[in-house]
């Protein structure tokens, strides 16, 4: 059996979680009582949500496009953990 990375498995979940915190979250700032049914709030938080998803996305992409082995099978360690995220972690926050 194969398994994905930790890294794409995180940003798997924040896209999942994402998606269902809008389709949750949005419609509670509809309100037909007010002169504007379509509020400035609702469209910041849609946004804001959107782009964690999208910096998600991304960050997934790139860990399949550094690990083209990124399915390893279960119980196999020979994969850097990471892929990209780790060394440019690493390149970032070295003294």
């Amino acid at each position: 059996m194969l398994r994905p990375s930790p890294v794409a498995v995180w940003c798997e979940r924040v896209i999942e979680g994402g998606w269902l915190l809008a389709l949750l979250l949005i419609p509670t700032y509809f309100n037909l009582l007010s002169a504007r049914h379509f509020e400035p709030d609702k469209a910041t938080t849609l946004r804001s949500i959107v782009m964690i998803m999208l910096a998600a996305a991304l960050i997934h992409a790139l860990e399949k496009i550094s690990l083209p082995h990124a399915l390893l099978p279960t119980g196999t360690q020979t994969a850097p953990p990471g892929g990209v995220v780790s060394p440019l972690c690493r390149s970032l926050f070295q003294p």
